[in-house]
């Protein structure tokens, strides 16, 4: 038996192509987010999957020319007049996202999570990556109750990202501390279900997308991962619950997102070691569910994409896509002999 997750079937690729970095006609290289998403758009090879970028050295001159596939510059990208909800929008994926659907034309950002201070901090920046306007919503994702505030508060909505996570910290099944254990399974799980049922009733009738960004690690054999007992089966629960959310909105486009190995806070709580280990930057992530949330993605409705994959070559491979269950989290097959 074997996952049907396959993430060494397409190789990477930058696609590169003329397009001056402008947005309503203000050059972006003189915004201090546009030059960061430029000189930061780097990428080692990230395992278990290639990785989408390579390295695009600082640009000096003030006309210059790039434009890659996932890049939220592209017109066949844009937000312009919707929405943006980001749960988590306080610190590294999921407030380089909002500043991604800004860049993109958002009209309105709403930040959703804990701590005021620092999803202030974010909507700070907003201005600086486009003229979405924002609002700050402090929620606690396992809470109902605040979640449905916040979205009272934020009304129709047209793409809701889920950038919230919690990784327990790392012992053994048998010593861990039980709270901080479940902690996991309330943040990942239960608040999937919250934030869903919160936001779901003012969902766009036929633009909305829900993205969720899980973590490819719960794909992995459970040796390479002692300690992770909590964060590994909680995320691939997760991604369960992310395919019934498909399921049972069919006008709702619901997919999930292997961020590539972005060095935030749960990274760190899992013991890993940036300097010792093959890192994407968080644009990386941020810009690649821009791309999710636009036309082009449809085709991976109830299914997960790494943000290290080339776009342009994934959609070459849509009809392989749509067969049976590929890409989502399950078995295939059964062991010889065995019996339904």
């Amino acid at each position: 038996m074997a996952l049907t997750m396959v993430a060494h079937t397409i190789p990477s690729a930058l696609q590169e192509v003329s397009a001056p970095i402008t947005t309503n006609g203000e050059p972006l290289l003189n915004r201090p987010y546009a030059m960061a998403m430029i000189t930061s758009r780097t990428s080692a090879l990230s395992p278990p999957c290639r990785s989408l970028v390579r390295k695009v050295e600082k640009q000096e001159v003030p006309n210059v020319e790039y434009k890659c596939s996932i890049s939220p510059l592209r017109p066949e990208l844009s937000v312009a007049g919707k929405t943006i909800v980001v749960i988590g929008g306080g610190s590294g994926i999921g407030r380089e996202t909002a500043l991604a659907f800004a860049t993109a034309g958002a009209a309105h950002v709403a930040l959703l999570g804990r701590t005021e201070a620092t999803l202030k901090e974010t909507a700070a920046l907003i201005p600086s990556a486009g003229k979405a306007s924002s609002s700050v919503h402090v929620s606690d994702l396992t809470q109902a109750a605040s979640l449905k505030t916040a979205a009272a508060a934020v009304g129709e909505w047209h793409v809701l990202v889920l950038a919230s996570a919690y990784c327990s910290n790392r012992a053994p099944v048998a010593s861990s501390e039980v709270d901080d254990w479940w902690k996991g399974f309330e943040t990942n799980i239960k608040g999937t279900l919250l934030a869903a049922q919160a936001f779901l009733p003012t969902a766009h009738p036929s633009q909305a997308a829900i993205l969720g960004v899980t973590t490819d690690v719960s794909l992995m054999p459970t040796t390479y991962l002692p300690g992770l007992s909590s964060y590994v089966a909680s995320k691939l629960a997760q991604a369960k619950v992310y395919e019934f959310l498909a399921a049972e909105n069919p006008n709702i486009f619901v997919a999930t997102i292997y961020p590539g190995m972005v060095e935030t806070d749960n990274f760190r709580r899992t013991g890993g070691k940036a300097e010792k280990l093959p890192m994407d930057t968080v644009q990386l992530p941020a810009h690649f569910i821009v791309w999710m949330a636009s036309p082009e993605a449809t085709f991976l409705r109830g299914r997960c994409a790494w943000a290290n994959w080339d776009v342009d070559e994934l959609k070459a491979k849509k009809d392989k896509i749509l067969e049976g269950l590929f890409m989502t989290a399950g078995f295939k097959g059964l062991p010889e002999g065995a019996h339904l």
